[in-house]
């Protein structure tokens, strides 16, 4: 027996048995900060998406290519298997989000050829609290799978380019391909861009365009990517276009209200996602009707025309690879900036892989630092006490996906202005029998917009149990006029 183990442990490769006690320090510190999940419910989409989805519950229903996902696939499986609970689909999550620290370990490594780099990174990764939105909500999980998938493309890009083996390109490809029909999602479609990326600057010091032509293995990501959009999936990008056109997308308030330019949305995009990097204070599933000023606008138009300079003045240092981070930060966010809108204009989830560049440039920051300070192991005792402030706003945040009470009560703390907290809130509380509580979270929808169909019609519904009929059926006929399909 111990013959067999050690044959198993000597063809293990080399990079993984010398850094295998980081890797299991990197799995528990994983587990420890989202232990707490593994008990929460069902919340937001998960209801309409699994609970009540029969389609989601029978895997001879997903067959058709057109309705199959990953996503579906695992609920299929989880719901033969345990039924209508929530565990199993977190321990997929918790076991997905490990499985990318790692692979985030092993990346960085790639890249930079620097243990200390790749040992911070990862571990911050692990635990920056941005992460814990597609890790905590089960419908999240498809931008855990999207990640893995993009992740696992890039080593074997690098380790193609390396060893000049096509089996790695091919390997890489067919693995893309997948991807993009099992996951049917936009954000697969930024890996062409990262692997454009990883050829002018991750691989080797800056090449001139006219040597990048020459590479034709990039266009072929290109081509899949192109031929999945026009042929798979231009269908339910115009359904999307057209489901962003008609839901509330954004800030409501009056400098971003309504039809927002597109300067403005890129600024608030970016403006949002460098707030969320650096300070991830606010967390919310929703980031609609938040007050956002001309001076944060000003913030957001600032920002890309620092990332600018700065990526200029690397690539004139000769720091091709911290240039290449910061593109990539971008890269990856490519959706929210498409110029006919295809998501919304932020989201915790949307960070989940920008957050492995950002945490791999504070990683090089962090051991920057450390070199230049007297301490000994500063780069260690730097990076406890972040990850330190990480892990409380982990275990936190973690309570917010409790259930639905704790999601939408904590949503209204962040955002006050969001009419959709409110219409949920007031689902809740009707669920629970709080009628007056019910009521008075509709109102509120209703205030801050008044032509809210759901709200208006929940409303009515709401009076109606409260015995106040007439009042209740004016109210959900009006919704109706203004939204007839409710009744589909």
């Amino acid at each position: 027996m111990k013959q067999k183990i050690y044959g198993i442990f000597r063809k293990t490769p080399k990079v993984i048995k010398e850094n295998l006690p980081f890797l299991i320090i990197l799995t528990i510190i994983c587990w420890l900060t989202f232990a707490t999940v593994l008990d929460n419910g069902f919340v937001s989409d998960d209801i309409a998406g699994f609970v009540r989805s029969d389609r989601n519950h029978y895997i001879g229903r997903l067959l058709n290519l057109k309705e199959f996902s990953v996503s579906r696939l695992t609920y299929a499986i989880s719901y033969q298997l345990f039924g209508l609970n929530p565990t199993p689909l977190h321990v997929l999550a918790v076991i997905i989000h490990n499985i990318n620290c790692l692979l985030a370990f092993f990346l960085t490594l790639k890249i930079f050829k620097n243990k200390r780099i790749a040992y911070i990174a990862s571990s911050l990764f692990c635990v920056h609290p941005v992460v814990t939105e597609p890790v905590s909500w089960i419908s999240g999980r498809h931008y855990l799978f999207n990640t893995t998938v993009i992740l696992i493309n890039m080593l074997l890009y690098l380790e193609f380019r390396r060893k000049k083996d096509k089996i790695f390109l091919y390997a890489s490809l067919l693995l893309f391909s997948l991807g993009l029909v099992t996951q049917r999602s936009a954000w697969a479609l930024v890996l062409p861009f990262l692997i454009v990326t990883t050829e002018l600057f991750f691989l080797k010091p800056w090449e001139r365009i006219k040597k990048l032509t020459k590479r034709v293995a990039p266009i072929y990501y290109f081509l899949l990517a192109i031929l999945f959009v026009g042929v798979a999936y231009h269908k339910e990008i115009l359904t999307r276009v057209h489901f962003m056109r008609t839901e509330v997308s954004g800030p409501t308030e009056a400098f971003l209200a309504e039809k927002p330019s597109y300067i403005n949305r890129i600024a608030y995009t970016a403006g949002s996602a460098t707030k969320l990097l650096f300070y991830p204070k606010d967390l919310s599933i929703y980031h609609e009707g938040e007050v956002v000023r001309p001076s944060f606008i000003t913030f957001g138009i600032a920002v890309p025309i620092v990332s600018t300079i700065l990526i200029i003045y690397w690539i004139k240092k000769r720091h091709y690879k911290k240039a290449g981070l910061l593109i990539g930060i971008y890269l990856t966010l490519l959706p929210t900036f498409s110029p006919i809108q295809v998501s919304w204009y932020i989201a915790d989830r949307y960070l989940y892989l920008p957050t492995l560049f950002f945490t791999i440039l504070l990683a090089i920051t962090i051991e920057n630092l450390a070199k230049n300070t007297r301490i000994k192991n500063a780069e260690l005792y730097i990076t406890i006490i972040i990850m330190s402030l990480y892990f409380y706003k982990d275990i936190l945040r973690n309570a917010d996906w409790q259930n639905r009470k704790t999601l939408w009560e904590a949503t209204a703390r962040t955002n006050p202005n969001s009419p959709r907290v409110y219409n949920n809130l007031g689902d809740v509380y009707g669920l629970e029998g709080d009628l007056e509580k019910s009521i008075h979270n509709f109102q509120r929808a209703l205030q801050l917009e008044p032509n809210y169909p759901e709200a208006m019609y929940n409303l009515g519904n709401t009076y109606k149990q409260a015995g106040e009929v007439e009042k209740g059926e004016k109210l959900m006929q009006k919704a109706l006029k203004l939204k007839p399909s409710m009744l589909e």
